[in-house]
């Protein structure tokens, strides 16, 4: 089951964004696997999944799922422009302030 990964951070970092995190092109309209790793003593029982474009938050994927380390979606056509400028935003869903970006700028097709 692709929900049960479960990679513990370091208990340092409470959270890392994985995937995408850099350098992927994604097409609108197909599945995307995002994915973190965490430390669910700090970050929780769930968290909140992001897209940013450019400097702009856009919205959330989703306002809250478990924090098991992957979760899968669709971005659909249309939502938001073309560009390889984006980003996702892991956050955990009881403390904002336990959060994590992409590293890197991937890209959204059509």
């Amino acid at each position: 089951d692709v929900y049960k990964r479960q990679v513990v951070a370091p208990a340092n970092v409470p959270l890392t964004v994985t995937s995408p995190n850099g350098g992927e092109v994604i097409t609108m309209g197909e599945l995307i696997t995002i994915t973190w790793n965490s430390n669910p003593a700090m970050v929780g029982d769930t968290v909140r999944i992001g897209l940013h474009k450019g400097t702009d938050f856009l919205g959330w994927v989703v306002w809250e799922c478990p924090n098991t380390g992957i979760f899968q979606d669709v971005i659909p056509a249309g939502l938001v422009p073309a560009g390889s400028d984006y980003r996702i935003r892991v956050q955990s869903a009881s403390n904002r302030a336990l959060r994590d970006l992409s590293d890197y700028f991937f890209s959204l097709v059509d």
